[in-house]
Formats: C-alpha cells, sequence, structure tokens
C-alpha cells in the first residue's frame, strides 16, 4: 500500500524526532548523542531512500498517512512546515487501519493550551509494521 510518511528535511528522522528537535532547537548531531544516551536509538530510524525501515515490538508503528494532503494537515497542525516533508512509502503488514484518530496534544513549554478553547487538532494516521522508503 502506497502511503505518505513525514520526515525532518536534513536528519531524515520521522515526525517525533523533527518536533522534538525543533522545540529543543537541536541539530540532528545534538538529537543522536542524546538518543544514544537514553538508549532509545531503536524508535528513532533514518528513512532512508530504498530501505526497509522496521517498527519497534509493542510500539503503535510507523504512522503513515493515506495522502499527501493528510500528512501536510498533520504538519500544518504541529507546525513543522519549516523542518518536514511528505516522502511516499510503501506500507508492510498494517497495524491500524486509519480508523482511530490521532489526538495531538499542542503544548506551550509543559503548560497545555486550554483545553476548552484549544481547535480540533486530530488528523487520521495508518501504522505498519514495516515501511519501504520509496524517495
Amino acid at each position: 500500500m502506497i502511503v505518505y510518511k513525514v520526515v525532518d528535511k536534513k536528519s531524515r528522522y520521522g515526525s517525533n524526532a523533527a518536533i522534538y528537535m525543533k522545540i529543543n532547537n537541536l541539530d540532528q548531531n545534538q538529537f543522536k548523542k542524546q538518543i544514544e544516551g537514553w538508549r532509545i536509538s531503536n524508535y528513532f530510524p533514518k528513512y532512508k531512500k530504498d530501505e526497509i525501515v522496521k517498527y519497534v515490538k509493542r510500539s503503535p508503528g510507523i504512522m503513515c498517512f493515506e495522502n499527501p494532503n493528510k500528512a501536510k494537515q498533520f504538519i500544518m497542525k504541529e507546525n513543522i512546515d519549516d523542518v518536514t516533508e511528505i516522502i511516499k512509502v510503501k506500507g508492510i503488514d498494517m497495524i491500524y487501519d486509519g480508523n482511530r484518530r490521532f489526538d495531538i496534544v499542542r503544548c506551550v513549554g509543559s503548560k497545555p493550551f486550554d483545553i476548552y478553547t484549544m481547535p480540533n487538532l486530530s488528523v487520521r494516521y495508518i501504522t505498519f509494521k514495516e515501511v519501504e522508503v520509496l524517495e
């Protein structure tokens, strides 16, 4: 199944890494040192063309979007349009089919926005056990 993945433009890490690096003003080398020090680098693969990336067991899977418009919606809601790009991947062995919703909780520092005044920030997603990176 052809789907779309949001990745950091420079490093090709996934969207979680892109969000974290942007919020904490880290470059990819600083980020790599942190995740290696915390021994969680297997949760942050790079999405390189022609490679197959596998999910970490007992994780929700590799988050993708069924079309570029949904990926763009996620990018805009997370305010990461300046540091990310959308790539085409082939999803292998689906975990979640997109009928669930990914609720994005927006925070400023560690204090969440007033939940009653927040706009709806839900974006549909699909997850897979593996993806083959096509671009």
